[in-house]
């Protein structure tokens, strides 16, 4: 007969740790759903993996923050380079009327 040992499994995206069995709760073991025991993913103590599944959850929201930041500052490159380009095409058209 198996002995089972209750672990947390922190899954980002998931509100909480999410409680799991498995035989051999360690490296490089599986769960009972299959999934592969990591020390930054798997933990004995709830109070551990609320601590890791806190953690990366903050560091979602750091890496999409530092994500919308990067996708302004191209956004305004690109604003700039379509008013530069409309300055151009209209200079060239102007130069083209006078050329007629």
């Amino acid at each position: 007969m198996k002995t089972l040992t209750k672990m947390y499994k922190s899954v980002y995206g998931n509100p909480a740790p999410i409680e799991v069995m498995a035989e051999i709760p360690s490296y490089p073991h599986h769960d009972e759903n299959s999934d592969k025991i990591f020390e930054n993913t798997h933990f004995l103590s709830l109070k551990d993996a609320w601590k890791r599944h806190l953690r990366e959850h903050e560091a979602g929201l750091s890496i999409a923050t530092s994500n919308v930041k990067y996708a302004r500052e191209e956004l305004l490159k690109m604003e700039k380079q379509l008013a530069d380009a409309a300055i151009y095409w209209q200079a060239a058209r102007d130069a083209a009327k006078e050329a007629e």
